[in-house]
């Protein structure tokens, strides 16, 4: 099976890569965490997008932390027009994709179990199944250090999401959970509600669907240069139009991840921990001798 790590954020509001940040107890990112989760989950190929210039600093870092990967890498801002987006980077990927694959993102923690949980999913989806969404509950997704982005998952009772919508500047007020849709309506939130944090299982005929809907965005984006393609109003839209239909897969575990500057502390605490109680090791060591 094939994961796809989307590693080409800018960082804007963490002022440095989040894709090389060492967090680890021997200077492993998240991303390393990512693939050390998906390779132990059953994952057999992985795929990189990024930019031109952050390509040779992550060879490097992989080099280092694993040895050998069965890594390619997608450059996202090697086509026509400007990086715009979570959706523009999967599509980067599509030329090297042609069985079901898992999407996450580079700065996230996402759980061992959530991986596996995903992996099982897409070893066993159909062609024309439905995706697959890893969600967590709001609450326990929000950041201390500030405001964060996250995509709301409206799901029926048979765990079939229904819609999903993006709200920024997501945070704690008080005993309560405010955030700001995309029309600059500020409301509070169900604190209870599934969230995605973009790992996501697809099946490729997601590629065909993105590319003309692609088409559509490069008409949006004389609305300003911040409009962006985004993988969650993607599969909405497809959603919405019946062309897609969204399994939720409810995540059992802890997320946590780099927004601010203040959250590496945390993440390093977090991560200190699991390797104490033996759930990671201290290195990751994929070709050990014999």
């Amino acid at each position: 099976m094939t994961v796809v790590f989307l590693a080409a954020g800018r960082s804007t509001r963490y002022r440095r890569p989040k894709q090389l940040e060492p967090v680890g107890p021997s200077g492993q990112s998240l991303l390393d965490y990512g693939i050390f989760d998906a390779l132990r989950g059953g994952a057999g190929r992985l795929i990189i997008v990024t930019l031109s210039h952050m390509r040779s600093a992550l060879e490097d870092h992989l080099e280092t932390v694993f040895g050998p990967l069965p890594v390619s890498f997608a450059l996202q801002d090697a086509g026509e027009g400007r990086p715009a987006g979570t959706g523009h980077a999967v599509l980067a990927a599509a030329g090297l994709v042609r069985e079901p694959f898992a999407v996450a993102n580079a700065d996230d923690f996402y759980g061992r179990r959530a991986w596996t949980t995903l992996l099982r999913y897409l070893g066993g989806v159909p062609p024309g199944g439905s995706y697959a969404v890893v969600g967590y509950p709001l609450a326990a997704t929000l950041s201390p250090a500030g405001g964060v982005s996250r995509a709301m998952c409206q799901v029926d009772d048979g765990d079939m999401v229904e819609a999903i919508s993006e709200w920024r500047d997501v945070r704690h007020v008080g005993d309560r959970v405010e955030g700001t849709d995309l029309s600059d309506h500020r409301a509070v939130l169900d604190r209870d509600s599934w969230v995605s944090l973009n790992l996501w299982g697809f099946t490729p005929a997601l590629f065909d669907r993105l590319r003309t809907q692609s088409q559509h965005f490069g008409q949006r984006e004389a609305d300003g240069p911040g409009v962006e393609f985004l993988l969650s109003e993607a599969v909405n839209a497809q959603m919405m139009s019946g062309d897609a239909t969204v399994r939720l897969l409810p995540a059992h575990e802890a997320w946590f991840g780099l927004t601010h500057p203040a959250d590496r502390s945390t993440v390093q605490a977090r991560l200190e921990a699991l390797t104490s109680e033996g759930t990671y090791p201290a290195r990751f060591d994929l070709h050990p001798p014999g």
